[in-house]
Order: structure tokens, then sequence, then C-alpha cells
């Protein structure tokens, strides 16, 4: 997309207080004519819903993002963003995300507030691990994770879906919860021992103190 069109796009939208912006490319787009970022224009239409802004070459979300608080729908694929910033997570009204085909390799912990989000599209990624807030957004429908490295939750469970994700790291609650407890019954089974027979009790259970 040329410049010129760019600003036209911006300007209507600004002009009729449109709630829909489109600066996406056609997959054969000329590298020259896409975006290398997010023009600075956009981050003054607080009263956006939809952005669309796949296919450019944009490699950073800006931080100003937030400024569209409204934001209910993003859409930023095919482009060479590396990272999620923590403060798009505070885009609470977000409910459809769109990063596929990007070069993201971590999800931050906070995205567990984006409580809205029911739409979460992060194929194509470099990402090994998704954290386990991730699972308690109760709106979330549609989680697509695949041809990425997964490692934590395997692919082979991610593939499954967002309930067989929520199952996982529910059940990897319950096994740190009752290696907790065990622990907590050494600590109090062995008042009378120090420190290092507790560790050594807690590294090898079968550990025994001929004091």
């Amino acid at each position: 997309m040329k410049p010129e069109e760019i600003k036209r796009r911006i300007d209507e939208v600004k002009a009729k207080r449109l709630t829909k912006l489109d600066l996406s490319n056609e997959w054969d787009t000329p590298d020259e004519e896409t975006l290398t970022e997010i023009p600075s224009e956009v981050f003054e239409l607080e009263w956006l819903e939809k952005l669309d802004l796949s296919n450019n070459q944009i490699n950073e979300i800006s931080e100003t993002l937030t400024s569209l608080s409204d934001l209910y729908e993003l859409y930023l694929s095919y482009n060479g963003i590396k990272e999620i910033p923590e403060t798009l997570t505070r885009l609470s009204n977000l409910s459809q995300l769109d990063l596929r085909y990007n070069g993201i390799k971590e999800i931050p912990e906070t995205i567990g507030n984006l409580s809205n989000l029911s739409e979460l599209y992060l194929s194509n990624n470099q990402i090994k691990e998704i954290p386990g807030t991730l699972s308690s957004l109760s709106k979330l429908s549609r989680l697509y994770l695949s041809n990425n490295p997964l490692e934590t939750p395997p692919l082979e469970i991610a593939e499954q879906g967002i309930e067989a994700i929520r199952e996982y790291f529910h059940e990897r609650q319950e096994e740190g919860e009752d290696t907790l407890y065990e622990a907590k019954l050494i600590i109090v089974g062995e008042g009378e021992t120090g420190k290092n027979t507790l560790m050594k009790k807690i590294l090898n259970p079968a550990y025994k103190d001929d004091n």
C-alpha cells in the first residue's frame, strides 16, 4: 500500500470516526510499499475497534497501542514481530488477536489479563512454552498453535485445542500441590532434625538419619 493510500485511509477514519481501519497488504505487495512500523497517526484514533496490519514488515508492537482502549480485533499476521509486549495485554476489550507467521518466541504471563479474549492465533512462530495463565481465559474458545516448537504443553496436546490445554495445566497444578503437601509432611514429621537432614530427605525420600 502506497503512502498516499495509507494517509487517505487514516484521514477517512479520523474524519468520519469510523471504527475499522485496514492497512493490510496483499501477499505480493512490493516490500517498499509495506509498513515497517505502525504509523503514529493510528494511535490518535482512540475509538478504533478493529485494526488490520497484516502482511507488512512491522518488527515491533508499539507500547502506544494501549491508547486504543476500545480495540476489539487486532490483526498482525505475516509481519516480523519477535516479542509480545506486556503493554499489549492491557487492551482489556480485545476479543480477537492474530499473530500468525511472525518470529515470536515467548508469550507473557500477563496474557491472562485479556479476560475478553475469545480467539488467539499464534501458528507459525517460534514459541516453546505457553504460560498457564492462558488456560484461565474463560472466554477463549479458539487457540491455534500449530507449527511451533512447543514443549510446554507438548504439541500433541496443544493441537487438541483449548480444553485439552486447560486439562494439562490443571493436572500440573494438582501434581505441584501434591509435591508441596508431601514436603510439608516431611517438615512436620521431622521437627527435631536440622536443615541438612531435611534437604536430604526432600531430595531423597529413602534417606535415613543415623544420628
